[in-house]
């Protein structure tokens, strides 16, 4: 069976999880998209759902050691020098870009299941940590950061 072209409008983006509706774009105020009132089937309630998925949010593990905390994340596809980690004592905030590429002689995506966006985790952690004693390595797609647990004064 030959598989057929599917045809999309020019004013639909597309993020990992599929087509964005005009409507729900990120580009567009919220107050807009509230207020619009066209023939677009996409109801207020699923637009604001859509625009809150856009970007993606990596999968972290946390682990607890006698030193203090392992974060791990799973970044495939994103370059080490488009994260940026900030920390206090009792957080972590891990921020950064999985960016596309292109192949040559692409004439078009007949599925488009990979995010490629912003991403940014906030992670609240379970015991108090040196924030400036933070160590990263980046291996194999994976971002480890270990924390080490602060001394009690």
């Amino acid at each position: 069976m030959p598989v057929r072209p599917v045809t999309v409008p020019a004013e639909v983006q597309y993020n990992g999880a599929g087509p964005i509706p005009r409507q729900a774009q990120p580009d567009r105020p919220i107050q807009d998209m509230k207020t619009r009132n066209d023939t677009h089937p996409v109801s207020v309630d699923l637009s604001f759902r859509v625009y809150e998925r856009c970007g993606w949010r990596p999968n972290a593990d946390i682990y607890r050691s006698t030193e203090g905390l392992l974060v791990k994340l799973e970044l495939a596809g994103v370059s080490e020098h488009d994260i940026k980690i900030s920390a206090s004592s009792d957080y972590i905030v891990i921020e950064g870009k999985r960016r596309d590429w292109c192949v040559p002689d692409i004439r078009e995506p007949l599925s488009m299941e990979i995010t490629y966006d912003r991403f940014t985790r906030l992670i609240r952690l379970p015991a108090e940590i040196e924030p400036e004693a933070l160590v990263k390595e980046f291996r194999d797609g994976m971002l480890l950061v270990y924390l080490r647990y602060r001394a009690n004064p």
